[in-house]
């Protein structure tokens, strides 16, 4: 079968937008602060899952929001339980910041950490 012939296939690839209010608008400054001195570590995990094409943290200012932004190949649920894994410490520290948290640290509760991520994103 020629390439002309193939049937269509979608692309693989997902985004993921979420997005996070903090429980003290003030405290994003401090956050963001903590999230560059944990850059090195998070950026060799990331490099590590092959299936991640981008990621970024996106402050809101006005209004005391994290967003984070990515986009991966495969299964939703699948990639949100190796940040789990993988980035406990991570978004654990984040996660203290946040409203309505999930129960802390991520690696001891990886169900309710991906509950909390499908409720704030756009799987």
């Amino acid at each position: 079968m020629s390439a002309t012939e193939r049937p269509f296939e979608p692309a693989v690839s997902h985004g993921l937008n979420l997005v996070m209010k903090l429980k003290d608008r003030s405290k994003l400054p401090e956050l963001m602060t903590k999230i560059r001195e944990r850059g090195d570590r998070t950026r060799e995990v990331l490099r590590r899952l092959k299936y991640l094409h981008f990621s970024r943290f996106l402050p809101v200012w006005e209004d005391g929001t994290l967003l984070v932004i990515t986009e991966f190949d495969g299964d939703f649920d699948d990639y949100v339980m190796d940040f789990a894994a993988d980035l406990s410490d991570e978004f654990s520290m984040i996660l203290e910041y946040m409203r309505d948290a999930p129960p802390l640290p991520v690696h001891e509760h990886p169900r309710e950490f991906l509950a909390y991520i499908q409720r704030r994103s756009n799987p």
